[in-house]
């Protein structure tokens, strides 16, 4: 079921908050990583790396893990500001703590297949930019898809981010677990092929 966000009990903020985490999700999973492992690349630490007993598989999850730990320390300093600073309607729920691993996880290994394929750190930025951005502004962080033009909103519905803003929106704003737990899963099943 569609619920407005123009009901008198929400403010912009409580729209903007949910998106603002899913964003920081994105661009500190997806850019970092990226980075990374374009540097890896070009210096050769992969190479290294590759002789060691440690496996790709586990060197993902370590940086998942990292990221995991990362993000919800930004969200819980980001929930804080906001209710305190701005008294935002948001309420924190566990599922917010389940979409944050499912965020990483994705965006982690997006990152690294696009370090992969990136000559050198500079070049890997250019593309996780390239790519970032529009997700950003597509995803209906920043306002709702719902208000975008129909070719729009086709571009959205194929945008990763999208089903990780909506998830977290779906239970930190209309504490609807059913619908963020289908966006999350749509987010796990992604990350599972970029993994």
């Amino acid at each position: 079921a569609v619920q407005s966000v123009a009901s008198e009990e929400f403010q912009n903020m409580d729209y903007f908050l949910p998106g603002v985490i899913a964003i920081t999700i994105m661009t500190n999973a997806m850019f970092g990583m990226t980075a990374v492992c374009a540097e890896y690349k070009s210096k050769g630490y992969t190479k290294l790396l590759a002789t060691t007993t440690l496996t790709k598989g586990e060197w993902l999850a370590s940086k998942i893990l990292i990221y995991t730990v990362l993000l919800t320390a930004s969200v819980l300093v980001t929930y804080t500001i906001g209710t305190l600073v701005f008294g935002l309607h948001v309420t924190l729920t566990p599922m917010v703590f389940l979409l944050v691993p499912a965020g990483a996880f994705l965006f982690t290994s997006a990152g690294m297949l696009l370090g992969s394929a990136s000559k050198d750190a500079e070049s890997g930025a250019a593309i996780a930019n390239a790519i970032g951005f529009p997700m950003m502004f597509l995803s209906g962080a920043f306002f709702p898809v719902e208000m975008m033009p129909s070719f729009l909103k086709v571009i959205a519905s194929g945008i990763p981010m999208t089903y990780l803003t909506n998830g977290i929106r779906d239970t930190m704003l209309f504490d609807n677990g059913v619908s963020a737990a289908g966006n999350m899963a749509i987010v796990l099943v992604i990350g599972v092929i970029l993994f």
